[in-house]
């Protein structure tokens, strides 16, 4: 997946490639022609199709051309946060109004279309259909809406070009093993010492992964089994003697990049013994949730996922976070990617600053300036902007330095529950010369969500640095005060600089943390590199999140608002990225050497830690308590190079996992004692002149050992296999400890 996040520069080539970042120029690229003014999505309403498809609809504009799409229905075209397009199709989410009507209509819906899923956690269908048939989906009996199944964002990278650390060594592989490729994070968070220690290696424990996909991606490195051959993925043919394949339950329908087979291999790397699943996320938050609740069925012990919808809600739980929930009521521990939405200001006045979020507690409206009127629908009353400015004169336009590739975007959510929204919230973007050059789009108009899309003019592949000047407009002037907060979501850690330095009280710069990552239920994981363990990742999201309502509801009725604000903590711990894998990804590296970077890489490390302490405390301990275990065994680090704030919970959680620590944090496992059975009655026995020997009888004739009826000839080669399998795991104990902990 392309990104340009980790510009963090690290390792032995922090100078030089501090150096050359900063010498990027404010590049002048030309960006496309600002289009007329859209219609302002009128967010509330009772549109059964919502704006987007509408647009599309309307117009005959070529699925194919991203730019043109973006014109038109302000989203991108198979990119994170974009329409899925694939041979003409656009994927859509149908919601009923109940499973009832969804399940009568699904005949209805593949005549229209190609489906996707069905899914059971929203009555919804997700299918693939030309833009001629999204009126006749909406006029289908029980249709509640029918919304673009916008492209989720997974928190690792395609590309590790910005990234200095990435280039700046080299693992050696002098120490070798049955793996080719080190198990970096080994060393670092010490799960090589507990699987000594405590003689675990996930052996009867499953975990399952969600990402992408598993082997969709045309022209990688490697494939699954060559990962296999190379002792990077457990299946027939892993020189390790781990011969159990991943268990793929369900994959990606069109080519991907396979982030989540890199997970596998770094579970793998810490967890040799544990069973793997694999389930790709799916297009909706819907079909995610299903997802979460096969895999659990499945039998995993852990599951982890590195998926973000931008659409999920900030300020409430969505369903793919009640999924989250429920599993981990019915004892599944659940990671996830805190995702990679934090940055580090590095010029002006919030250099040393957490630059990846904007929220304040308050909408404060003043009049709009002219120049964004002029990119509203002509005649248009009744909006307001947000007044920056932390005193004196007002300000509706914020300043901020951005380092981006052809496009980035703005997320907006603002504090309305889904399917009770008031009014709506979206950003306006111009360049420094004020010319216009962004356009914005939604879900729908029962969602408290908006992303606007920039164009950089930059080519395919390369980035540049610009000053932006950022406006957020209100719909409904007149509509009560809400919370509002704006992420940057450029993945990469990209915002260089903001106009203020110090921000009027309610206004909260930095926590970029949100969806069922920020869920009390989910233990969300941060990055530090592998290179540089000590410093969080730039790009790692900090927290807090905050909830004001209660769940959404399936039933579409708006939820409730809680008594108080629950104010979250995230993320709760951190792992290492930038570890070495077999093919993902190759960019920014010596040839043929591969590191996967973002909390991506990260969630996946603590996760095979998880399955130690699943193993050591015995299935079926709680998650509240290897939560506990996991985030308790936490060691403080500081944070990314050049931040001058706080280094809390909020930025590191409890710091970087321990995961010997974490397993001597554990009640050792009661064994299950076997039952005693009763004897029964014995006749008298006549009485002999001889008295019997009171020495322990020996197995009688039958070869039966008394009390136990277990077979003695059967115990003897138990005690004999169990000799042998002790002594061979004493072998591949010695063949451990002399891998590689580079």
């Amino acid at each position: 997946m392309t990104s340009w996040k980790r510009f963090a520069v690290r390792g032995i080539a922090l100078g030089s490639a501090a150096a050359l970042f900063f010498a990027l120029p404010a590049t002048a690229a030309t960006p496309p022609e600002p289009t007329p003014p859209r219609a302002i999505p009128a967010w509330g309403t009772t549109q059964v199709l919502a704006a987007p498809l509408r647009d599309l609809t309307a117009s005959d504009v070529d699925l194919d051309a991203s730019e043109a799409v973006r014109a038109v229905a302000g989203l991108g075209v198979n990119v994170p946060g974009g329409l899925e397009v694939i041979d003409g199709k656009v994927t859509v989410s149908v919601r009923f109004a109940d499973p009832a009507t969804q399940d009568a209509a699904v005949d209805a819906v593949a005549a229209l279309g190609t489906v996707v899923a069905v899914t059971r956690s929203l009555p919804t269908i997700v299918v693939q259909a030309p833009p001629a048939s999204f009126t006749q989906l909406a006029a289908l009996p029980g249709v509640v809406s029918v919304t673009p199944a916008l492209r989720p964002a997974t928190s690792g990278g395609a590309t590790a070009a910005a990234s200095a650390h990435a280039a700046a060594a080299t693992t050696s592989d002098a120490a070798k093993s049955c793996r080719e490729i080190p198990a970096e994070a080994d060393p670092i968070l010490r799960s090589d010492a507990a699987r000594e220690a405590f003689g675990v290696d996930g052996t009867g424990i499953t975990v399952g992964v969600i990402s992408d996909s598993f082997d969709t991606a045309a022209d990688v490195a490697t494939t699954p089994q060559d990962d296999v051959n190379m002792g990077s993925l457990p299946g027939p043919g892993n020189p390790c003697g781990y011969t159990t394949a991943v268990r793929v339950l369900a994959d990606a329908s069109a080519p991907s990049t396979d982030e989540g087979r890199a997970m596998l291999q770094n579970v793998h790397a810490i967890a040799p013994g544990a069973t793997l699943l694999f389930h790709n996320d799916g297009p909706t938050p819907a079909t995610m949730a299903d997802a979460v609740r096969a895999l659990k069925d499945a039998g995993a012990d852990v599951i982890v996922d590195d998926v973000l919808f931008g659409y999920e809600p900030m300020y409430q739980r969505g369903v793919l976070a009640s999924a989250v929930a429920e599993v981990v009521d019915e004892g599944v521990t659940y990671l996830s990617a805190v995702f990679n939405y934090g940055a580090i200001g590095r010029s002006g006045p919030a250099a040393g600053q957490q630059t990846g979020a904007w929220e304040s507690d308050s909408f404060t409206g003043m009049p709009c300036p002219q120049a964004v009127m002029d990119t509203l629908p002509p005649k248009t009353t009744g909006v307001d902007c947000m007044n920056f400015a932390p005193g004196g004169d007002a300000n509706a336009l914020l300043g901020a330095t951005i380092v981006a590739g052809p496009t980035f975007s703005l997320y907006t959510q603002w504090s309305n529950p889904e399917n009770g929204i008031e009014t709506g919230a979206f950003a306006v973007v111009f360049d420094a010369a004020g010319k216009h050059v962004s356009t914005f789009g939604l879900v729908d108009e029962n969602t408290a969500f908006s992303m606007t899309s920039v164009s950089t003019g930059a080519a395919k592949g390369t980035s540049v640095t610009a000053d932006y000047r950022i406006a957020l407009v209100r719909t409904v002037a007149s509509a009560p005060d809400m919370r509002t907060k704006l992420v940057f979501a450029l993945d990469s850690g990209g915002v260089l600089g903001l106009q203020y330095g110090t921000w009027p009280a309610g206004v909260t710069v930095g926590p970029a943390a949100y969806g069922h990552a920020a869920d009390p239920s989910a233990i969300a994981v941060g990055a530090s590199s592998v290179l540089t363990p000590e410093n969080l990742e730039p790009y790692s999201s900090p927290g807090p999140a905050t909830y004001l309502f209660e769940p959404v509801r399936s039933d579409a009725v708006p939820a409730a608002r809680l008594p108080e604000p629950q104010v979250i903590s995230k993320p709760d711990v951190v792992a290492v990225d930038a570890v070495r894998t077999s093919f993902f990804v190759p960019d920014g590296n010596p040839p043929g050497i591969f590191r996967f970077s973002g909390t991506s890489s990260a969630a996946p490390n603590a996760a095979g830690v998880a399955a130690l302490a699943v193993q050591h405390a015995g299935k079926g301990t709680s998650p509240e308590t290897i939560r506990a275990a996991l985030v308790g065994s936490g060691r403080p680090i500081d944070g990314p190079l050049g931040y001058t704030g706080i280094v809390d919970e909020n930025l590191i959680g409890s710091g970087l996992i321990d995961a010997e620590a974490t397993l001597a944090a554990l009640p050792a496992p009661t064994p299950t004692p076997t039952p005693t059975p009763t004897p029964e009655p014995s006749p008298t026995p006549t009485p002999t002149p001889e008295p019997t020997s009171s020495a322990s009888p020996a197995p009688d004739a039958a070869a039966q050992l008394p009390r136990t009826g277990s077979d003695g000839t059967s115990a003897l080669t138990l005690a004999l296999l169990g000799g042998g399998a002790v002594a061979a795991g004493c072998i591949v104990m010695l063949r451990r400890r002399t891998r590689s902990t580079r």
